[in-house]
């Protein structure tokens, strides 16, 4: 190697050097991760839905998607939840439920109350008989009441005046599907029917007449009326 060669080798030792160390803290340096989520997997929400498109705002969406959540008990992703988060969903979740429950309980008795008004139904026609208390003889008022109720499991007492005392008093105006209706005369509680709907009831009417519907408001019985029981 001549001078003028080991001269220049020499210039470029520094240059080398520092390339190389360049060159190794480059290939001690971790690689970076990047991450890339799809818009419509994050958090499940689904971006190509038709949540923007669809006629109903997006705040009653919203609520629609939450109440459902909390029938589901999908309220919260599970696992993701930390377990120092308060449990803010059990007083809703108890008073659904509770509610949910009285409905079921309001729904079972109306169809109890439609079957029984069919039920009572089927006697229109039926004669009046005093003392009676089935089809084939006849009815009285209260033997038709008694009939009619036990035949789902609702045992009524046999006369008028005992079934005033039954259940609890419902203001006329608050009259509902299977209440029964009293009537008076001077001497007392005297006829009892049940209630339909809209002003109407069904009753064993008189001797010589037979079951029927009849209107509160006709003059008879508007004058006569003496009030309601609700017995379940």
């Amino acid at each position: 190697m001549t001078d003028a060669h080991a001269h220049a080798f020499r210039k470029l030792k520094p240059v080398v050097f520092v390339a190389l160390l360049a060159f190794l803290a480059a290939g001690c340096t971790p690689k970076q991760k990047t991450y890339s989520y799809k818009f419509e997997e994050y958090q499940g929400f689904n971006a190509t839905n038709d949540f923007l498109s669809s006629s109903s705002a997006p705040e009653e969406r919203l609520k629609a998607d939450a109440e459902q959540n909390l029938l589901s008990g999908n309220l919260f992703d599970q696992g993701s939840t930390p377990s120092h988060a308060p449990k803010v969903a059990s007083s809703t979740d108890r008073v659904l439920s509770e509610n949910l429950f009285e409905l079921a309980a309001v729904q079972r008795k109306g169809s109890i109350y439609d079957r029984m008004l069919r039920t009572a139904h089927t006697q229109v026609g039926t004669r009046y008989r005093s003392g009676g208390c089935d089809p084939n003889s006849g009815f009285d008022c209260s033997g038709f009441t008694t009939w009619v109720f036990n035949r789902y499991g609702i045992h009524l007492p046999r006369s008028s005046r005992e079934q005033y005392q039954v259940g609890k008093m419902v203001a006329k105006n608050n009259l509902r599907k299977g209440d029964l209706v009293f009537f008076r005369s001077k001497r007392g509680i005297n006829h009892v029917g049940i209630y339909l709907e809209n002003g109407k009831f069904i009753h064993s009417a008189s001797n010589g007449k037979t079951v029927t519907i009849s209107h509160l408001d006709e003059d008879y019985w508007r004058t006569h009326y003496a009030g309601g029981r609700r017995v379940f």
